[in-house]
């Protein structure tokens, strides 16, 4: 049986332990003092990486580089060899053909090694090898060499495994080599403030912006993946699947604040302004939100009917005002959520009243910056799904209209959220025809945003 406590023990080393240069080399370590432990018929592992990928770990690990790829064996022996040394040979064909493959004894002339006892070479009866993946391209071969001619199915479930903790590693040191190389970036902006700011807010647009293709591509892949294999889905699986689809469109609505916080940060906000009915767009968003009340037990209170024209971005007061109904239902957990419309003479109010745990002292001078988040809606809000640029980007939305944004709370009593905006908009705006709209739907409704 497979030694589940020390293969976990390695997992935890590449995900949370095992960090910088040496990475590969102690991966490569770990895995052989593993199986020599526990499957005492392996002899070595060997990672052969093709000129290309060798060139990358050289440029970021120049010291290391050799330690980082080489072979350890019962001897201490090492074995470094370029993939292009092994073409022509059957071992290379793996590369571009199959994921996992066996070849009896060492698949490779090994008039290549050099310094190896030439006795590892007779003990080694069959080599296991599988090929690594570095998103979705093979950059290079791992190999297990036993001194036995089977192994066990289990056994080879440990091989697969221990070949998918290199294919992590590898990521890893790409992804480190990525953080270090933002970290210099940051480091070189804070040296230069004039044009810090700047430089800032255009990576998170771009970043952003970026993002924006995967995610769609994801949702896409999940939505065919549900509706191709949608009668053979069990209720379990179908659970991780919907916990994934409300994943992305946590992550959409992120991108979205980002876009929204690079805008903003750089001036570049732009109202396109429309002639609309602030209690349709008030009731298409409480609508929106039904569904999600209804799992929590919620009742959820829609406002009375008025006559409410009004002249603003119909598209961003709405995604305000769904951030705030989102919030209240987020952070509430039994009682009631409701939504009213006064009109003030110049000014509509539209304030969201729930029974949530409230707000204190202490955190009320964060609501409205920057991340800035209530530590008592944390406690309740488990998922940890606030990102505190939700009400940040409602606040520029609301000021820029020539509005206000504001709340009352007391701690365990509940919360109301409230905005004012003018009925005829007076700022600067975007030169597009006036237009009448009833439907402003932003993002995925019951999705978060605060």
């Amino acid at each position: 049986m497979m030694n589940l406590p020390e293969l976990r023990k390695i997992e935890d080393l590449v995900l949370n332990k095992y960090t910088g240069k040496e990475i590969l080399v102690d991966v490569l370590e770990e895995e052989y003092k593993f199986l020599h432990k526990f499957k005492k018929q392996f002899l070595g592992i060997s990672l052969f990486l093709i000129d290309s990928e060798r060139k990358f770990l050289d440029e970021v690990y120049t010291t290391n580089l050799r330690k980082s790829v080489k072979t350890i064996n019962s001897d201490t022996s090492k074995i470094s060899l370029k993939i292009s040394q092994l073409k022509n040979t059957p071992i290379y064909t793996i590369l571009f053909e199959k994921e996992f493959t066996k070849s009896d004894g060492i698949p490779f002339d090994t008039k290549h090694i050099g310094n190896i006892d030439e006795k590892f070479f007779g003990d080694v009866k069959v080599t296991y090898i599988y090929r690594v993946k570095y998103l979705g391209k093979p950059v290079g071969i791992l190999c297990f060499y036993a001194s036995k001619p089977r192994i066990s199915k289990d056994t080879l479930e440990v091989l697969e495994f221990l070949s998918q903790i290199v294919m992590i590693s590898l990521q890893k040191i790409r992804y480190e080599s990525e953080i270090d190389r933002l970290k210099s970036k940051v480091n070189y902006l804070e040296k230069h403030k004039e044009d810090a700011d700047k430089r800032k807010d255009d990576f998170i647009s771009v970043v952003s912006h970026e993002l924006k293709t995967p995610i769609s591509i994801a949702k896409n892949n999940l939505w065919m993946f549900k509706n191709k294999y949608g009668t053979q889905i069990t209720n379990e699986e179908l659970q991780y699947l919907k916990s994934l689809e409300h994943g992305l469109y946590r992550m959409q609505k992120i991108v979205d604040n980002m876009l929204d916080l690079s805008r903003i940060q750089d001036n570049r906000l732009e109202l396109e302004i429309g002639e609309f009915d602030l209690y349709d767009l008030t009731l298409q968003s409480a609508r929106s939100f039904r569904e999600q009340a209804d799992k929590k037990g919620l009742d959820l209170i829609y406002p009375k009917k008025i006559v409410a024209p009004i002249e603003t971005d119909g598209t961003r007061l709405q995604e305000v005002i769904e951030n705030l109904i989102s919030n209240a239902i987020k952070y509430t957990e039994k009682g009631s959520v409701g939504i009213m419309i006064d009109d003030l003479g110049q000014f509509y109010k539209v304030s969201v009243v729930d029974t949530g745990p409230g707000i204190s002292d202490h955190d009320k001078v964060k609501i409205f910056t920057k991340f800035g988040q209530a530590s008592e809606g944390l406690k309740l809000s488990k998922s940890g799904e606030s990102t505190g640029l939700g009400l940040y980007v409602a606040k520029n939305f609301i000021e820029q209209m020539g509005g206000d944004i504001g709340f009352e709370s007391e701690l365990g009593k509940g919360s109301t959220f409230w905005i004012k905006v003018p009925k005829k908009y007076n700022g600067k705006r975007k030169d597009v025809s006036a237009q009448k709209s009833k439907a402003f739907f932003i993002f995925s409704p019951g999705v978060s945003s605060g």
